[in-house]
């Protein structure tokens, strides 16, 4: 799809392809004022495969962006699984092109995950610092050992190349209104006054959208640049948007100006709120997407 290097940011936290923004969940904004845009550098997962052993460590929280319940305690993943997903339908399989293959990730899949991540973004410079290497596999290694109850981690193999080129993680619906996953501490290389910006500002507005209604969220998308305009981004995204669907449940995610509209067009997502960035000026835009949009689009394209 042509339009494929357009990404959530927030909801499916992706760089936008000519605006920058800074968001220290991907990269350490002290070196924001060294990116250039040119070709990704290429970081290898075997570096950052070394970095993942930190991951078994116990992982530091942030208060301000507690759940409402302890994701990281034992007791809770055995409740879970013995509790029935909500809002989602096991049915609902994605649809991805020929030669690739989608599965739910593994802890194993982490350093690739971060490879991924930073190879896919619009903006390059030095490779990320072992910290943020760290940091991010941390977050993946959380967010999989929550599967797949509480978040889903898809990643989509290129069949002939055996490659992880493409990814996508959700929230699923709490039926109790919204919960935030635990992070790890931020890597003190980053700049504190920004981080707290941007997280603050995106908990707040998800919570002044969503209130207490129980929804799906988009939290991560990345595609390889070298498989852009295949359709998986969309891919990813439609499978999101059945799953909200099927269940009558909304979509929240946060974009740039930008990409707001893109995502308005293709699956129907509308400003709700938006708040700016410290000293960048860049503003960022939570966007809410009814359910059975999909539905519509369907019959649409079947009457034409």
């Amino acid at each position: 799809m042509a339009h494929e290097s357009r990404h959530f940011i927030g909801f499916l936290r992706q760089m936008p392809p000519r605006r920058h923004f800074i968001s220290c969940r991907r990269v350490s904004p002290r070196q924001f004022q060294n990116y250039t845009y040119r070709t990704p550098v290429t970081i290898s997962p075997t570096v950052i495969k070394s970095r993942l052993q930190s991951t078994t460590s116990s992982v530091k929280t942030r208060s301000q962006y507690s759940p409402q319940i302890d994701l990281s305690s034992n007791s809770t993943h055995q409740v879970l699984q013995n509790t029935q997903i909500y809002g989602y339908n096991p049915a609902i399989l994605h649809s991805p092109p020929l030669d690739f293959t989608v599965r739910l990730a593994t802890t194993l899949d982490a350093p690739a995950l971060t490879s991924l991540w930073f190879n896919s973004l619009t903006l390059t410079s030095s490779s990320p610092s072992l910290a943020t290497i760290s940091w991010w596999n941390k977050v993946w290694t959380l967010g999989i050992s929550l599967s797949p109850h509480l978040i889903q981690t898809y990643i989509v193999t290129h069949k002939p190349t055996k490659q992880i080129v493409a990814f996508s993680r959700w929230q699923l619906p709490n039926q109790h209104g919204a919960q935030n996953t635990y992070l790890p501490d931020f890597p003190p290389e980053w700049d504190a006054g920004l981080t707290e910006a941007l997280w603050s500002g995106i908990s707040k507005t998800r919570a002044e959208a969503m209130g207490d209604r129980p929804h799906w969220m988009g939290e991560f998308l990345a595609i390889h640049p070298e498989y852009k305009g295949q359709g998986l981004g969309s891919m990813l995204v439609n499978w999101g948007c059945k799953q909200a669907d099927a269940a009558g449940l909304e979509i929240y995610g946060d974009t740039t100006a930008e990409n707001r509209k893109f995502f308005g067009r293709k699956f129907g997502f509308e400003d709700c709120r938006s708040f700016d960035m410290p000293r960048k000026g860049d503003g960022v835009f939570g966007i809410v997407r009814k359910p059975a949009y999909t539905k519509c689009v369907c019959r649409r394209s079947a009457m034409h």
